[in-house]
């Protein structure tokens, strides 16, 4: 057995060897046992072995699903035992398996089923209930009646319910032994059942009216009847009436499952809608102009008024409307009844407004007295001549017609107004206060200081004047003439900027509009320079390019000829001034220049002038401006409805310091908008308009953009049909009046909706005909709507159809099942008692309200098609005829598959698992398929669809398959043989008896086929290679979990996972006496074996720290050691039954003294040309070189061989001869700490 050991280590690293490329497939999962629909936790354990990184992972769970994620979560749908398998796959496409049996347990739930006893029509309600749940030792139930009452019992006692309403019963049901609950929740309603109806009591014709279903709770079968309107089956039906009258509406409700039913009934008045009558007295006014309107409907109920230009009103009589500008416009008013019913009169361009506007001047207000003025009226209105002028002059005088006398008047305040009256009787008054001044003043003078100055230098002036009236200093007024400019303060402070030498200075005093004058000449004298300059532009506005340059004329009165003048120009551009001087601006056009600016902006221009003959100087500054500004807005439509509001949004662009600050729209009717960049505006008649945006920047640019827009007309509608009465179905060709007003666009589109079905057809011509079939019972009407090419929709038009005629329908399932029968059942409606008639592709099968089909089975495809008829009569003979196409199903169960991943020989056979199975529904019904059932061959089971499944051994492997559809129908197919796989075959078992050491076992492979090779993991890290049946022996006790994979010629490997195998204790005890423990270096150290052994002991060997065995018959060994430091020696005995037991001891050697020889000749004649230690004795150490000075010359650090130094330095180069000092400091092998210095001789021997 001691060479048997051997051989499994050398195996075992072999197998190291050759698999440490091959991937571990390996994972874990918690928990192992769960119940249906309980998560469980894949962890992916695998590794890459050494060999390339792993790239893929293939799950299978053992029930059809897959994945391929790195870690899974998966939940089981169906109980069972699942078998679980992971691929994991290197970058190299190498694969391998990992398996593992039966390793999901998945217990199911409880079956969980009651019913209830007893009909819920009554209170109180007493009930049993039937329990068809799982039962049994193993099952504990818990009901919960929804009325706190609760039980325990399989069968619980009857539940007495007090009060009516919906109680939620539960049945819980739970595996005690398995933990797995389930539970049904059912709803039990209690109610002493009535039928109800929520409605309005009045309605309106033409307008939904809401019925919803008040009847107890637990309702769910509704059959309403509501006369002329016909019938409905649903819950909460919308029931339009087309003719106004008392209608009686029934309802019989049940509960289908209670059996549980109720009827009632209920009027509902059903109101025309009105249309509302009023007039306006006047029609036409002033603006601004006030109408008064009248209500002449008389009918109780909400009215609302809209006036055309954005003014409302609600109330039945509204206060005299004030029309604030100009214009046609359209007046609607809306009659709502307390039902809700509404109808509204519009009536179009009915109120015109035109303007008045009084007004007069005079060419002369103010003057001296006696005073004459003739006035001169300017009064305004476009089509509505004036008749009457009555004028008063505030002088005492009045008059009557549009051209006045001249009037005279003496000193005073006069107020003048003008009343005009126009031929409708519009009047406007103007008032101007005080117009008329006249005054009188008995003398003028002033003074002033210095008599000599600078050109722009402060000179003071003082009035000097005298009336004798009475007066308020606001009626005085001044103007002062310098000659160079004007003040019109009444003691101004005043600068001579325009002209040098003397100057005459004129006062002119104005009381009243009467005015005096004094004129002094040559009242002072001027002085030289007067700065001044004139800009060929002083705004350039949207230059064709940028530099933009300015030509600056010198006009600056700079003095005399002999005088001495400096003249220069400053930009404020970042650009140099420019300068001249005396003899430059004595020149022709001296001091003329001109600049370049390279942007747009607003630059100062300042010019400054020196006479230094005058002492004066002078200086002045000029803005010019450069800028960019383009009017531009966006008009979303240049086609709009009369009535609908136009937006107009502002898209000018300007420099971005000089923005835009006014924007002006005109609407091309005299209208305008200033008040923002975007507008809203509503044209008050129809045409054509020109829309012009004018636009200012901040700097005064101007830009203007215009566009066209038209203000159509809505069309009229208009409908006409030949007959208005008929029978259901009546057809009706209707005939198209509909037309377009003045200013209106082309008729496009007409809508025509029908109330029968609701439906509506669209046409495009007015002559085309617009057809319909009414179908029904009652008053029905179709509606149209005439739209032209802009979308602009006139006023809906009606016409009323009225007829009658019973419904035929059926309820029947239509889709059966291969010999399944059906019970079909009509719900016709109509008028008095119903007749039947039933037949099957054409063969008569009853006369009642019930028929039964039995339908012959399909044996020629998926179903068969019959035709069934109903044919209703009522009591006038009127029929109707309803067709419904029955199938017969029967469903195809067809699976197809693909296969991946398997190894594939040169004829094409699959020869080596794993392989992939990709399994596809191709199954086919004539409606959806909606259950499924697998069977792979090889223990797994899917309910999925398309599932897949994982085939890991070899074999051959049969399929099996059952759908069942949406109709209940089934089909199941079988494949025998679906796929085969080749690859090695055998039985992988473990062995433990009385003959084997009870710390192994001896593994085999059974019935062994087509296996080449074989490599076994026993579970503790050691492998085993081609070993059809060996035994083993673990070294310590436990559990172990061995597998083998086998392979074939080809190379193909299956793994195959064996059962778990406990190792127990053998009996041995392993173990080794030593003298001495602590040991000098070679120092001999006695080895005997103290072993002791159940059964008697077969083989020693001994392991020595040189890597040595040695096997002997229990034989004392004894060794000596030449390094320092702890040395372990090992001992491993094996019994006659193959068990195994290893001791290990260590000796602890002393390190020896260690030393640095003194002297050395680096000269590479190969004798003492280095230093180096004695021997190796070191775990680590450094040392370091220093010459005489104290320099370090050369290190070693974390050394563990001998080596010293060689002579050379850090650079490489050797040093002459000379003493250096060492240091050596370290770890001995032993423990021992080293920190030894002391010299060296270099030696330089040549």
């Amino acid at each position: 057995m001691t060479y048997l050991r051997i051989l499994l280590v050398s195996i075992s690293c072999l197998a190291s060897y050759l698999y440490a490329q091959s991937p571990i497939a390996n994972f874990t999962a918690n928990p192992l046992t769960v119940c249906v629909g309980q998560n469980v936790n894949f962890t992916n354990t695998s590794s890459a072995n050494g060999g390339p990184a792993l790239s893929s992972y293939q799950w299978d769970f053992g029930d059809g699903n897959a994945a391929t994620t790195t870690n899974a979560t998966h939940a089981f749908s169906t109980a069972g035992t699942f078998t679980i398998t992971l691929v994991a796959t290197n970058a190299n496409g190498v694969a391998d398996a990992e398996i593992k049996p039966a390793y999901i347990t998945v217990n199911p739930l409880p079956n969980v089923n009651f019913s209830a006893n007893g009909l819920g029509c009554t209170v109180p309600l007493t009930l049993s209930f039937s329990n068809s749940s799982s039962q049994g030792a193993n099952f504990s139930q818990a009901w919960n009646f929804g009325n706190s009452q609760t039980s325990s019992q399989y069968t619980p006692p009857s539940i007495t319910y007090n009060s009516q309403g919906t109680f939620q019963v539960v049945l819980t049901v739970t595996n005690n032994n398995t933990g797995c609950v389930n539970s049904l929740t059912q709803p039990i309603v209690v109610s002493n059942f009535q039928a109800g109806i929520t409605a309005p009591a009045v309605g309106c014709v033409g307008q939904p009216i809401a019925f919803q279903d008040n009847s107890t709770a637990g309702a769910n079968a509704w059959s309403w009847n509501f006369g002329s309107a016909g019938q409905s089956n649903a819950e909460n039906p919308n029931v339009t009436y087309n003719s106004p009258g008392t209608y009686t509406v029934s309802l019989t409700s049940q509960n289908t499952n209670s059996g549980c039913s109720g009827s009632t009934t209920q009027q509902i008045v059903v109101q025309a809608n009105t249309i509302p009558s009023f007039y306006a007295n006047p029609t036409a006014n002033c603006a601004p102009g006030s109408i008064q309107f009248f209500n002449t409907t008389n009918l109780a109920g909400t009215y609302v008024w809209n006036f055309g230009d954005g003014q409302t009103y609600t109330g039945p009589n509204p206060p005299a409307h004030l029309y604030q500008t100009s214009g046609l416009f359209d007046v609607s008013l809306t009659f709502t009844s307390s039902a809700g019913c509404s109808g509204t009169k519009t009536l179009q361009d009915y109120i015109e407004i035109t303007p008045v506007e009084a007004g007069f001047y005079a060419l002369d207000t103010g003057g001296c007295a006696p005073f004459t003025v003739q006035f001169i009226d300017t009064s305004y209105t476009p089509s509505n001549p004036i008749v009457s002028w009555q004028w008063n002059f505030g002088n005492g005088q009045t008059y009557s017609g549009q051209v006045p006398p001249p009037q005279t008047y003496g000193v005073g305040l006069y107020n003048v107004s003008l009343i005009i009256t126009t031929a409708s009787g519009c009047t406007d008054t103007i008032i101007k206060t005080p117009y008329v001044t006249v005054g009188s003043i008995d003398s003028v003078d002033f003074s002033w200081d210095p008599n000599i100055t600078c050109a722009n230098t402060d000179v003071e002036f003082e009035s000097e004047f005298y009336i004798s009236v009475p007066y308020d200093s606001s009626e005085i007024s001044y103007l002062w003439d310098f000659s160079q400019g004007i003040s019109t303060q009444d003691d101004p402070t005043f600068q001579f900027s325009q002209d040098t030498g003397w100057v005459d200075v004129t006062l002119y005093v104005n009381f009243r509009g009467c005015i005096d004058s004094l004129e002094l000449d040559s009242v002072l004298y001027v002085l030289a320079p007067i700065a001044q300059f004139n800009p060929n532009n002083y705004l350039v506005c949207n230059p064709t390019s940028l530099p933009v340059t300015f030509q600056f004329q010198n006009t600056a009165i700079e003095g005399e000829d002999s005088d001495s003048v400096a003249l220069h120009y400053e930009w404020n551009d970042n650009s140099p001034n420019t300068y001249f001087n005396n003899s430059q601006l004595d020149l022709p056009n001296g001091g003329n220049t001109s600049h370049a600016f390279a942007n747009y902006g607003t630059y100062q221009i300042e010019q400054v002038v020196h006479n230094y003959t005058t002492g004066c100087s002078d200086s002045i500054t000029l803005a010019i401006t450069i800028s960019q500004l383009q009017s531009a807005f966006l008009l979303p439509d240049d086609t709009i409805c009369k009535g609908d509001a136009i937006g107009l949004f502002n898209q000018s662009t300007t420099w971005s310091a000089h923005p835009v600050n006014t924007w002006i729209y005109t609407f091309g009717n005299g209208q305008q908008i200033n008040n923002g960049p975007n507008v809203n505006y509503v044209y008050p008649a129809s045409g054509t308009y020109n829309i012009n945006l004018l636009v200012f920047n901040s700097v005064g640019c101007s830009s203007t953009s215009s566009q066209t827009i038209l203000v159509a007309n809505k069309p009229v509608a208009g409908l006409l049909a030949p007959s208005y009465a008929g029978c259901s179905p009546f057809p009706v060709s209707f005939t198209n009046t509909s037309y377009s007003i003045v200013n209106g666009l082309p008729l496009a589109t007409f809508n025509t909706t029908f109330s029968d079905n609701n439906t509506s057809v669209t046409t495009t011509n007015v002559n085309q005909a617009i057809n319909h079939t009414f179908v029904g019972n009652g008053v029905y009407t179709a509606t149209l709507t005439a739209a032209d090419i802009n979308g602009c929709v006139s006023n809906p038009v009606s016409v009323q159809i009225t007829l009658t005629k019973p419904t035929a329908l059926i309820s029947a399932d239509t889709v059966i099942c291969v010999l399944d029968s059906s019970v079909i059942a009509s719900l016709s409606t109509g008028e008095a008692a119903l007749q039947y008639a039933w037949s099957v592709n054409g063969n008569n099968i009853g006369s009642d309200s019930l028929c039964i089909l039995d339908l012959p089975s399909n044996n020629n495809g998926l179903f068969s098609t019959h035709l069934l008829s109903l044919i209703v009569t009522d009591g006038n003979g009127c029929n109707d005829t309803t067709l419904q196409t029955i199938y017969v199903s029967q469903p195809h169960a067809a699976p197809t598959y693909s296969f991946s991943g398997a190894a594939i020989d040169v004829n094409g056979n699959y020869s080596c698992p794993p392989l992939f199975c990709d399994f596809t529904d191709a199954s086919s019904s004539m409606g959806t398929i909606t259950n499924w059932n697998w069977s792979f061959g090889n223990g797994n089971n899917s309910i999925l669809q398309n599932p897949d499944n994982t085939l890991v051994t070899s074999g051959t492997f049969t399929l099996s398959m059952s759908v069942t559809d949406e109709f209940g129908c089934t089909d199941d197919t079988t494949v025998a043989n679906y796929v085969s796989i080749g690859g090695p075959l055998g039985t992988p078992i473990w062995i433990q008896d009385n003959t084997i050491c009870a710390q192994g076992a001896l593994f085999t492979i059974q019935n062994p086929s087509n296996i080449d090779s074989v490599s076994w993991n026993l579970g503790n890290g050691v492998w085993v290679a081609d070993s059809l049946s060996f035994p083993y022996f673990y070294p310590n006790t436990g559990t172990y979990n061995p597998s083998v994979t086998v392979y074939d010629t080809a190379g193909c490997q299956i793994l195959y996972l064996l059962d778990p195998l406990t190792a127990s204790v053998s009996g041995m005890n392993a173990q080794i006496n030593a003298s001495p423990v602590y040991a000098n270096i070679n120092q001999v150290v006695n080895l005997t074996d103290a072993s002791t052994s159940l059964n008697p002991i077969a083989t020693w060997t001994w392991i020595f720290p040189d890597s040595s065995n040695l096997y002997f018959q229990n034989t004392a060994q004894s060794i000596a050691f030449s390094q320092g430091g702890p040395q372990q020696i090992g001992l491993v005995i094996t019994d006659n039954l193959g068990c195994i037991d290893t001791a290990l001891i260590t000796i602890f050697v002393s390190d020896p003294d260690i030393w640095v020889p003194n002297v050395f000749t680096p000269n590479g004649d190969g004798y003492n040309d280095i230093v180096t230690l004695p021997y190796p004795s070191f775990k680590s150490y450094d040392i370091q070189i220093l010459n005489r000075w104290g320099n370090l010359v050369f290190e070693l650090k974390d050394q563990t061989g001998i080596a010293v130094w060689d002579g050379y330095d850090f650079n490489g180069q050797l040093h002459t001869d000379g003493v250096f000092f060492y240091r050596l400091r370290g770890e001995m092998l032993g423990g021992t700490l080293i920190d030894k210095h002391g010299f060296i001789h270099l030696v330089d021997v040549e």
